[in-house]
């Protein structure tokens, strides 16, 4: 498959810069950016981006939320939910979420069941059916291999495996991707801490689609692994 990437122009009010922010598509048509940082300084905005043909149109969306970079950020009926992130060395934990079916809605504070993951900034979040998963990220100390499951029909959190600090399967890793296909979670790159101190780079991981019987992570073998070596990148199912 090749993919051609396309400017799209903007229609009226310009997206302000930033980077390490949330995004997600809300519809084949509309997609959601939330939050991140401009020069060091996190963002506690959400803009709302409707695309047509070449151009797109910008609308903020829900007002001021707790400011933050490296957050998490998936769309379930129409409702944006936001996860971690971080604010200098203030980190984010729970769920914040934006209605848009209520037009002039603004973020609320999820009320969820269980302990959940802990605080933590640039971890995994993707959407699977009725559940959202999170996986490693960073505490302020050290990376983290954990794997978290949100219900959303129940909002009742279930930790699917525990962070080992000393755990391969997989390594404990942040400012990674991490996508669900056909029932199956894939972490893509990542940093984690190298055997002489310093980041190395992760390739790739996936937990087979019995996700909640297997709890357990198999790396991809083969050519793929060095390809696939980064981080702080995009991905996304097509």
């Amino acid at each position: 498959m090749k993919l051609k990437a396309q400017a799209l122009q903007c229609n009226g009010l310009q997206l302000p810069p930033r980077a390490n922010h949330g995004a997600a598509a809300v519809s084949a048509d509309r997609i959601v950016v939330v939050g991140g940082e401009d020069d060091d300084l996190a963002l506690g905005d959400a803009y709302l981006g409707t695309i047509r043909d070449n151009e797109v149109t910008w609308e903020a969306v829900g007002g001021d939320f707790e400011a933050r970079q490296g957050l998490g950020t998936v769309v379930h009926d129409n409702k944006v939910l936001a996860f971690g992130g971080a604010d200098l060395m203030s980190y984010a934990s729970g769920v914040d979420t934006l209605d848009l079916s209520s037009g002039g809605g603004s973020w609320e504070k999820a009320k969820t069941t269980g302990a959940g993951p802990s605080q933590r900034v640039y971890s995994g979040v993707a959407k699977e059916g009725e559940c959202v998963y999170v996986h490693g990220g960073f505490d302020g100390v050290e990376h983290l291999n954990d794997t978290w499951m949100l219900d959303l029909r129940t909002m009742g959190w279930e930790c699917l495996q525990q962070h080992d600090a000393e755990g391969t399967a997989p390594v404990p890793v942040s400012q990674h991707q991490l996508v669900s296909s056909d029932g199956r979670l894939v972490r893509i790159g990542g940093e984690t801490s190298g055997l002489m101190g310093g980041e190395t780079f992760c390739g790739v991981d996936v937990m087979p689609s019995d996700l909640v019987g297997g709890k357990c992570w198999e790396a991809v073998q083969g050519s793929v692994q060095e390809k696939f070596r980064r981080s702080s990148h995009a991905a996304c199912v097509l």
